[in-house]
């Protein structure tokens, strides 16, 4: 809109980025790339909470773009050391930014038509996003997890999980393949709980047996893990 000419929207990361706290911020693909390329390339030292949305007007006045913004990997000189939440909303980071590094929140959601397999991550790499995080309490990840075919054996899961002690939510949103890929791989403490909303990969996929795979596998991994009962667990197709 009018706004994203005005200079006034950009003074406060142009003059204090050092001393912000927070930065919660929808706006459209305009501003966001100003912002990142202009604004966004120093140090963020006392940044302790990121929220960035692109603009639901930006998607519908721009029918053409209606893919993800993807933001730099080195968004703020890749210096945020007491970042502890990260919330994006059709807007991604590249999976390797060190900036996604003991967090307590971490929370991707992807709403827009085009997803490009570029902005998906493989197991490997969110794996590697999960051991640089011991600290999460809050999972959140739809429409963002790692493509994985249903019967492909390259995308099994490390031999040990990886511990998440303090997780009290994880919430997966995509294929179940993908969905189950992601929680083997995770320990996943008796307090936890879980959220899953799955699609299936295929047409002919049969969701009794889809429900029964997830259920024997989170069965199974928290026996193993933590022989406790399942908390709270949500499913839906």
């Amino acid at each position: 809109g009018r706004l994203k000419h005005h200079p006034l929207v950009y003074l406060p990361f142009e003059t204090a980025l050092s001393r912000v706290r927070e930065i919660r911020l929808s706006a459209n693909r305009h501003i966001l790339r100003t912002l990142a390329i202009d604004y966004l390339h120093k140090p963020a030292t006392n940044l302790q909470s990121l929220r960035l949305a692109l603009s639901k007007t930006s998607l519908a006045t721009d029918p053409a773009l209606l893919a993800p913004y993807s933001l730099p990997a080195d968004l703020f000189a890749s210096q945020a050391p007491q970042l502890e939440q990260v919330i994006l909303k059709d807007c991604h980071i590249p999976w390797k930014s060190t900036i996604l590094c003991n967090l307590t929140h971490m929370e991707v959601v992807l709403n827009v038509f085009t997803i490009p397999d570029a902005t998906l991550p493989s197991i490997a790499e969110l794996m590697s996003v999960l051991e640089r995080n011991p600290r999460l309490k809050t999972l959140i990840l739809s429409r963002c997890l790692p493509k994985v075919l249903p019967d492909d054996d390259r995308h099994l899961p490390p031999p040990r999980p990886i511990p998440l002690p303090d997780l009290a939510l994880i919430s997966l949103g995509g294929h179940i393949a993908s969905c189950a890929a992601v929680l083997r791989s995770i320990g996943i403490p008796r307090h936890t709980h879980i959220r899953l909303s799955c699609s299936r990969d295929t047409v002919s996929e049969d969701y009794v047996l889809s429900f029964s795979t997830i259920a024997a596998l989170i069965g199974y991994h928290r026996a193993s893990y933590d022989p406790q009962p399942i908390h709270a667990l949500s499913f839906s197709l």
